[in-house]
């Protein structure tokens, strides 16, 4: 955080400002720990008509059909099809207005790309009272633990298996892992979305009850609904420093939350002056939901010993103006200039499409020591670009969970908005692809080499696996 304001957010996605959407390649600015602003509303009352969700949903299918890049390269194009045959079927003419939100979610999961999601919803103006789940919880290996409450301490550690009769591990986690997209169609950024922000999700789910009634497998218990969201289990391990040493100085750690230029300076006169002096450097990404990409490109030229490069690529077949609305038409215009005017030597005629190729040498004193990076599913977007050079062109040993960005990239570089017809739900829509490793079929989130599992003890101890897991790789000297 270095002193920076904590931005809140109200629904979810790289670079969003709300739970509806959050972190996008250029400007990702949502804080991991900041807790969720949300709005106190309760749409449980309010019905849609099944024919508006299959109005939207047909729409939404023709644009990522003839307008997302994930169709740049298919042999068969991505489509929504098997979803709207399911609500068609559904035996219902009315939907409420959070399951209608959670539908467009599933819908956006077939673009298997974090950086398209819901931006405006809309049907959220229907203010009242919320409800949130009164248990602070975490998801463990497909199982929902409590870890705190501060007034039934004796729950610490018990597992729920239902919530108001809806199965935990059947229903309810896969239900809230469709609510947003991870790269590649993982569940990385949704699994660490899901754990930051339960007592909402939950809540959102089950319509807002007034009462939960909660079974522990042998027990049950009610308890009425909180009125404000609990913070998540997990302990916040990062530290608020920028720099910090270990290890009489020869471990160094260096903690970013986001890319942003005002920490070029410090990083700047640490690798001039003082990198020579340490021999370990863990690279603490977790909670890095992106930012400056200019910013990602400098520090890893501080920290590879070879050029490295990335491309974008405006793919040739697809229409996607024709599918975005009025404000979205002119961002697609000016993303557009950027690229074709602005950067026009870069562009080359490919099969994909136009290819904007941008390469990047190392810098004249690169770190020479040993680099432990350290991620979580909400690594992403510029973050996972820096994952992806560091795991091509050095030595660098990654700890901890899978990225929410993908290693070969993303669909990203300008996120139009459009406008879903009946509901007027507003999507950010990625329009061109990034390549970071042309060599790698590899869409989905970066595979840790040690990856870090938690038992529900680990929360309630409140260890930092990861860290411990670095610190213990350096104390043992490397072939």
């Amino acid at each position: 955080m270095n002193g920076k304001k904590l931005p809140t957010a109200y629904d979810t996605g790289p670079g969003s400002k709300s739970v509806e959407s959050m972190p996008y390649i250029q400007s990702m600015k949502f804080t991991f720990w900041a807790l969720l602003a949300l709005v106190n509303f309760s749409l449980s009352a309010q019905k849609l008509p099944k024919s508006g969700l299959l109005e939207d949903l047909t729409f939404l299918n023709k644009a990522i059909q003839e307008g997302h890049p994930v169709n740049y390269t298919q042999d068969k194009p991505v489509h929504i099809h098997p979803l709207i045959d399911s609500i068609t079927g559904l035996n219902t003419d009315s939907i409420s207005a959070n399951h209608y939100r959670l539908i467009i979610g599933k819908a956006l999961q077939y673009t298997e790309c974090i950086h398209t999601n819901v931006s405006e919803n809309p049907l959220l103006s229907q203010m009242g009272k919320a409800s949130y789940f009164p248990l602070r919880t975490v998801v463990l290996n497909q199982r929902l633990f409590i870890c705190s409450n501060d007034t039934l301490e004796d729950l610490q550690g018990r597992e729920v298996t239902a919530i108001n009769n809806v199965s935990v591990r059947e229903v309810l986690i896969p239900e809230l892992l469709n609510y947003t997209v991870s790269d590649g169609g993982t569940e990385a950024w949704s699994l660490a979305l899901l754990n930051l922000y339960s007592s909402y999700l939950i809540s959102f789910y089950l319509d807002y009850p007034d009462t939960f009634h909660v079974d522990l497998g042998d027990e049950s218990l009610s308890l009425p609904a909180a009125s404000n969201p609990l913070l998540n289990c997990q302990k916040r391990f990062q530290s608020d420093q920028l720099i910090t040493r270990r290890d009489s100085s020869k471990t160094v750690v260096i903690t970013l939350q986001s890319f942003d230029t005002s920490d070029k300076t410090e990083l700047r006169s640490f690798f001039k002056s003082r990198s020579s002096s340490t021999e370990n450097l863990i690279l603490d990404l977790r909670g890095n939901t992106g930012g400056n990409r200019k910013m990602a490109v400098w520090l890893t030229q501080q920290l590879v010993d070879t050029s490295f490069e990335y491309s974008i690529v405006q793919p040739k077949e697809l229409n996607t103006p024709k599918y975005l609305d009025g404000t979205g038409k002119f961002q697609f215009f000016l993303s557009r200039l950027k690229y074709n005017l602005g950067d026009f030597l870069k562009g080359r005629k490919t099969e994909g499409g136009r290819t904007f190729t941008y390469s990047y040498r190392p810098s004249s004193q690169t770190f020479k020591g040993q680099v432990y990076v350290l991620t979580d599913g909400f690594t992403c977007s510029s973050a996972t670009m820096v994952c992806s050079w560091l795991k091509q062109h050095s030595q660098a040993v990654f700890i901890g969970s899978q990225t929410g960005g993908g290693y070969n990239g993303n669909n990203g570089g300008s996120f139009p908005s459009l406008t879903l017809p009946y509901s007027q739900m507003k999507i950010r829509f990625a329009v061109y692809r990034l390549v970071l490793d042309g060599d790698s079929p590899q869409n989905e989130g970066l595979l840790p080499d040690y990856p870090i599992n938690y038992t529900i003890e680990d929360v309630l101890l409140q260890r930092d696996l990861a860290m411990e897991k670095a610190l213990s790789l350096l104390a043992t000297p490397r072939p």
